[in-house]
């Protein structure tokens, strides 16, 4: 199935009846409060789903690198850096030989890992604001 028909397919399927690609090959739809963004590129469809800020995370590195190995904990995608952006985010490129049956089993899948990784960040976001205590101003090294 052709990406186009793929796009209008989900569209149907979760009550988008106009859902289509814009003239530069991208559209975007939220499940829930996640927001996950179709690009169309020449034989290709990449699904982008940010993930949450990158900034000062580099404790994550490692755990990301071992889900990116083989994709066997990013849904068979690969989590990086938009560094326009300064988030990690959730990649999957697909070829033009796709069913919608196929296409909808990996987009769900896409979708829990993608809040799987969004829960992981938040908490090293949170382990590290943590980290940081008041000390009382009185307090001297002295």
């Amino acid at each position: 199935m052709d990406f186009d028909n793929l796009i209008s397919k989900l569209g149907e399927m979760i009550g988008i009846s106009d859902l289509s690609f814009d003239d530069e090959g991208s559209c975007s739809v939220l499940f829930d409060e996640d927001e996950f963004f179709f690009e169309k590129i020449k034989d290709h469809l990449v699904i982008i789903a940010p993930l949450g800020s990158a900034e000062n995370k580099e404790d994550l590195y490692r755990e990301i690198l071992e889900a990116n190995f083989m994709g066997q904990d990013c849904a068979l995608g690969s989590i990086g850096i938009n560094k326009e952006q300064e988030e990690f985010v959730l990649t999957r490129v697909f070829e033009s030989s796709l069913t919608y049956e196929r296409f909808e089993e990996s987009l769900l899948i896409m979708i829990k890992s993608a809040r799987k990784w969004k829960t992981i960040i938040k908490e090293v976001r949170n382990k590290s604001s943590d980290r940081t205590k008041v000390v009382d101003k009185d307090f001297t090294l002295a």
